[in-house]
């Protein structure tokens, strides 16, 4: 019996564009009144240029004679095509450029799909984040992405760049070595754009790890900055390293003709073998070129007049970018691009996700636009923290996860994991120094695989929290310590109910740390273990009321520190029996780290917090070498 690409069942939902059709139209056949603004996909409203048409007219008139007829294109495209494209594209760039090294297409959208066709599926790529989803879901159909992850929005086996506000949403170097690395400037969505310089260091940096970039300059023809360049062959070095997909579609309005073509230099090798030589033998094997008449059509684009029309419909689409640029500042949102590209990339209202503002925008505005989720994990804006359990209690993981997302707003995502190493419970010094390579194990994967933008360490003596904090420039926050700031403000005086006495000094010391002495009235202990509570949360729940109500009644107390990770269950019984605010350290640690990501704040890597000194480290198989690089 035949078999299927279950790669493709791998695939979330439908293609982002046919979602947003789908939605268009059954808003349209419910409001036929209604005259939409489409602002949904990269497609033209203008008619192709006067210079394209005369040319398309020739063209189809030549292919109805005999002596001017023509068939099959050349592999490659037509000289013709090739040739202008050189003299217009690259050596005015000052690009080192030949004829043979372009390989003319029916659009880079394909070419973008079609080019994993000549690289091992066991190859690693790494995306910007947010990022074109073509990119992306090809190679997943490839079966090169590993298995999606929903909760997260990524696949297992990608490198994700983050791509924020903070760095001007462009990507920086991956700390994990890719082989594959995809690049797009001007950026679909964002609309960012990086400098020659900049761009210089990703050349750099790809032909020193023998990696292979696939940049995307379908917009370079709306750039418009002197420092920012239109190929990445303007690079030393490009040669070597770098794959260029265009497209006249951006450039020309051809989406409804249909043409682009591919860059690959002869310099371009994996060991012996060019690049050059496979992507070949591939267009001519599973392309059949495009079409006579079009490629006429993409040679008057660069003709004099081509230029001068072509060049005022880009200005057209520029202007109508600025328009709605401003006018959305002007109506007071957080929005960038429209300056190098016609995209502007929009910060949603509080507790909007990018599809609520999409349907919002269509049902109020009669405005279709792009969600934002479409172009990966960061491009919803959703706030991703992660909350590390140090113990291995699966239980207490889960009950700690229910918590946070009950308590975390519509555009936060939470989950909550328990480290492959350390004790099922942190109840002493031992314990929470066999926790912290665990701790530290899932931070770093948090910053480098998940796109976490914070992290919780959920045990009340905080462990390995310092350390967490030099391995990440995102915010890390302890529960002990969120749960003491977070009691200062709503009481002058707090206790601490916790576990077995033997954990009373741990305790002690964190609250020194924290300059807290004079605001804690007391630490209680129950006499029970952390496992003991799990076993028995009735007996567990009647012992935090007594010691509790002892806080309150003997030691001045005014709110109630519950001293445990464990103990997220008993906060609503335990504020109905007590009188006074129950705090676990969870709540206000959520609301805490989200608030520190809505700021844009870091933590600070001017001196202590610092990322660790690269140096030899043995005895700990739990990380790679790869990990321990900073």
């Amino acid at each position: 019996m035949f078999k299927i690409n279950e790669n493709y069942l791998k695939l979330p939902g439908s293609y982002l564009f046919s979602t947003i059709a789908k939605k268009v139209n059954a808003y349209s056949a419910a409001n036929p009144d209604k005259e939409i603004i489409r602002l949904g996909i990269g497609d033209v409203t203008l008619p192709l240029a006067p210079a394209v048409i005369d040319a398309l007219h020739k063209s189809v008139d030549e292919m109805g004679h005999a002596e001017t007829f023509h068939g099959y294109a050349p592999d490659l495209g037509y000289e013709f095509l090739r040739s202008a494209i050189v003299e217009h594209d690259y050596k005015k760039r000052g690009a080192d450029i030949s004829a043979d090294e372009i390989f003319i297409s029916d659009g880079a959208k394909s070419d973008s799909g079609n080019i994993g066709d000549i690289f091992s599926v066991d190859n690693k790529i790494a995306v910007c984040d947010p990022v074109y989803p073509v990119y992306v879901d090809t190679n997943a159909m490839a079966g090169r992405t590993g298995d999606y992850i929903p909760e997260q929005q990524k696949w297992s086996n990608v490198i994700y760049m983050p791509c924020t506000a903070e760095t001007n949403f462009a990507p920086e170097l991956p700390k994990e070595t890719p082989d594959i690395i995809y690049l797009c400037f001007p950026n679909n969505p964002t609309g960012s754009t990086i400098t020659k310089d900049e761009l210089q260091k990703w050349v750099d940096y790809a032909n020193k790890v023998g990696a292979v970039i696939i940049y995307d300059a379908a917009y370079e023809a709306y750039i418009s900055e002197d420092n920012v360049p239109h190929t990445i062959y303007e690079c030393e070095g490009a040669r070597t390293c770098a794959i260029e997909l265009r497209s006249f579609s951006k450039n020309a309005g051809f989406t409804g003709t249909r043409l682009g073509f591919t860059v690959i230099p002869k310099d371009l090798k994996s060991g012996d073998v060019m690049l050059h030589s496979l992507w070949a033998r591939r267009h001519g094997t599973k392309f059949n070129g495009a079409p006579y008449i079009i490629q006429r059509a993409g040679e008057a684009v660069y003709t004099e007049e081509g230029q001068k029309q072509t060049g005022e419909q880009i200005a057209y689409y520029m202007n109508n970018a600025k328009t709605i640029l401003e006018g959305l500042k002007s109506a007071g949102y957080t929005v960038s691009g429209g300056v190098n590209a016609p995209y502007i990339w929009l910060k949603t209202p509080d507790k909007m996700t990018s599809w609520e503002f999409f349907d919002y925008l269509l049902e109020n505005a009669n405005v279709v636009g792009t969600p934002g989720s479409g172009f990966g994990p960061r491009g919803g804006k959703i706030v991703k923290i992660k909350i590390i359990n140090p113990n291995t209690t699966q239980s207490m993981t889960e009950s700690i996860e229910n918590l946070a997302r009950r308590v975390a707003r519509s555009d936060t995502q939470v989950w909550a994991v328990t480290p492959a190493s350390g004790p099922d419970s942190i109840e002493c010094y031992v314990d929470e120094y066999l926790a912290v390579p665990g701790v530290l194990k899932e931070v770093i994967r948090g910053d480098r695989e998940e796109g976490a933008d914070a992290f919780i360490i959920a045990c009340f003596g905080d462990p390995g929290l310092q350390a967490a904090r030099e391995v990440t420039s995102k915010p890390v926050l302890g529960i002990c310590e969120s749960a003491i700031a977070a009691a200062k403000f709503i009481a002058p005086y707090f206790s601490i109910v916790s576990v077995l006495d033997r954990s009373r000094k741990v305790t002690e010391d964190v609250v020194s740390n924290y300059g807290a002495e004079k605001f804690c009235r007391s630490i209680r202990s129950t006499g029970l273990s952390v496992l003991e509570f799990g076993r028995d949360p009735k007996k567990g729940l009647e012992a935090l009321a007594y010691q509790g109500k002892l806080a309150v009644q003997q030691d001045g107390a005014e709110c109630i520190l519950l001293g445990c990770a464990g103990f997220v269950d008993f906060v609503e019984d335990l504020s109905a029996q007590l009188g006074v605010p129950v705090l676990d350290g969870v709540m206000p640690a959520v609301k805490f780290a989200e608030a520190m990501v809505d700021m844009g704040l870091r933590t600070s890597k001017v001196s202590t917090w610092g990322f660790p000194e690269q140096k030899n480290i043995v005895g700990f198989p739990m990380f790679t070498k790869q990990e321990l690089i900073f």
